[in-house]
């Protein structure tokens, strides 16, 4: 995955914000159904970027909070 090189190069360098959609990905349908197995990867790709950056977020309440709902889209209600 790339987040991890995104967040070391952030650590370095100021990233700016670009109104323009620079880049696009898809899920297949069977991949947003409960049990879909990228679905599961990436939740657990998540899991663990926010683990090893959680230093990062250490008294930023706002980021805590939009991770943990970030989550909570990514495992559907069954």
């Amino acid at each position: 995955e790339d987040w991890d090189l995104w967040i070391r190069l952030s650590r370095s360098y100021k990233f700016l914000h670009i109104k323009k959609v620079t880049a696009e990905f898809s899920w297949r349908a069977e991949d947003n159904l409960p049990g879909g197995k990228r679905r599961a990867k990436f939740l657990k790709t998540m899991q663990t970027i926010y683990k090893k950056y959680h230093h990062l977020a250490v008294g930023k309440p706002e980021v805590i909070s939009a991770q943990q709902r970030k989550l909570t889209r990514i495992v559907p209600k069954e």
